[in-house]
């Protein structure tokens, strides 16, 4: 039996010039969404829901774990 082990977490989507999706960037909150995406200069475009992943991760702006 295999156990997967996920967290909840915010994306922020990268998509190339035809509207493919090439790329997601996990975030642990919106604060840290709003926060990435200003300091990065690209639109910060809505709360996209919330999306499972793999367990471990780490919020690529805050660097915290996310539990």
């Amino acid at each position: 039996m295999t156990t997967t082990t996920t967290v909840s977490t915010h994306l922020h989507f990268w998509e190339d010039d035809n509207g493919e999706l090439v790329d997601a960037t996990v975030l642990c909150s919106d604060y840290c969404h709003r926060s990435y995406c200003h300091d990065k200069g690209v639109p910060y475009t809505g709360w996209n829901g919330c999306h499972e992943v793999d367990a471990p991760q780490w919020c690529a702006y805050c660097e915290e774990a996310i539990s």
